[in-house]
């Protein structure tokens, strides 16, 4: 079995919060199940690579942020009414909106990270952040209020070139050159 036991990306402050998640002494009945997959602790390979972190504003004022925070997100959390939850299409742009004001407060001046290969100190820029999403649907609503907010972002997708927005035009271009004398 290999295992890799150093984290060569993440901050120390981070690994070490997961690995608090993941105590020794949890027993999840996972060394009796050969095909388990078992959580391997690891260390980090550098200690603190971005400094100068905005503070997260809490209904209580603002805070200092921790490496790793979870965050129940309700209405409340964008003006709403407490006791009122969004449906699922609100809901999926509200969790994208939160997510490109997360980004869009880390790459405000003053956050820097360590360069992994000058390991010089420089400011966050939009390339050094990643959301993670679990369909295409959400990778869009996510670009969409990055846009909103004038982020620059990129999204893998592994859907077909001829559903984009270019391809359609280039369709219609192609249509238009390839039959001149019919009108639209």
């Amino acid at each position: 079995v290999w295992q890799l036991g150093v984290n060569r990306r993440s901050d120390a402050p981070l690994v070490e919060a997961i690995e608090r998640l993941w105590p020794a002494s949890l027993d999840l009945g996972m060394d009796r199940d050969a095909n388990a997959v078992c959580y391997t602790h690891v260390v980090a390979a550098k200690g603190v690579r971005v400094k100068n972190l905005p503070p997260v504003k809490t209904a209580d004022g603002e805070e200092t942020r921790r490496p790793l925070e979870l965050r129940l997100c309700t209405a409340a959390c964008d003006g709403g009414e407490e006791d009122v939850a969004p449906d699922k299409a609100g809901m999926l742009i509200l969790l994208a909106q939160l997510a490109a004001r997360e980004c869009h407060a880390l790459l405000q001046p003053g956050c820097t990270l360590q360069d992994k290969w000058s390991e010089a100190w420089r400011a966050l820029a939009p390339g050094d952040l990643a959301v993670l999403v679990n369909t295409h649907k959400e990778a869009a609503a996510v670009h969409r209020a990055l846009a909103a907010l004038g982020i620059p972002a990129v999204a893998a997708a592994r859907g077909s070139i001829f559903e984009c927005e270019a391809a359609t035009w280039l369709l219609a271009w192609l249509d238009a050159v390839g039959n001149p004398s019919q009108e639209r």
